[in-house]
């Protein structure tokens, strides 16, 4: 398939960069390096999170021995994706959350619905915003989602979106906690005694 051709021809041309180089490069060269290294990242992660979600997906509960995990021999698809991705749980668990929060999906009608935070889905299918900001704006959006407006909410999307697409995480996670105190402030005091306890 196109894609698995895509993702081979690239991975053979990352085997080309020559690491042990770095020591030699300018300053200039070495931060261009990191930001270039940094924006394949990016789109790679835009892959992986979209993939596991679809792993998941294919793996639902309901479609019992038939579903894609169970197929190969895995009780869930957090441990599916732990023996093909070689990574951890908690990452696998945390690629299919974010996966599962920006990917379309269907109604109990079968018709098709959009993502549940459209802008910032397609901010990471482009590959401006990094996994880390995307779970950042995804778990400040879910707090809020049962009590702000829809309008409110949409212009918190696009707001968390833009910062982070020039801002480090750190900046997306402080603003993020100021938006969704600010949407909803009767949380405020559960959080931070639940932060507590």
């Amino acid at each position: 398939p196109m894609a698995a051709s895509v993702l081979q021809a690239a991975e053979e041309l990352l085997r080309c960069y020559d690491v042990a180089s770095l020591p030699q490069e300018s300053d200039e060269k070495l931060c261009l390096d990191v930001a270039e290294a940094e924006a394949l990242a990016r789109a790679l992660s835009a892959i992986q999170v979209a993939a596991a979600a679809e792993v998941a997906e294919r793996s639902r509960r309901e479609l019992g021995t038939t579903g894609l995990a169970q197929r190969h021999g895995c009780t869930t698809p957090v441990a599916l994706l732990e023996v093909i991705t070689r990574t951890s749980g908690a990452e696998a668990s945390r690629r299919i959350q974010l996966g599962s929060a920006l990917r379309s999906s269907r109604s109990l009608t079968a018709e098709p619905l959009g993502p549940r935070f459209p802008l910032l889905a397609a901010a990471v299918v482009a590959g401006e915003v990094g996994p880390e900001a995307a779970a950042v704006i995804v778990r400040a959006l879910d707090d809020i989602r049962r009590v702000a407006s829809p309008d409110d909410l949409d212009v918190a999307e696009a707001g968390l979106v833009e910062h982070a697409q020039r801002n480090r995480v750190q900046y997306v996670s402080d603003l993020a906690i100021v938006v969704r105190d600010r949407l909803d402030p009767d949380g405020v005091l559960p959080r931070e005694q639940e932060r507590s306890e």
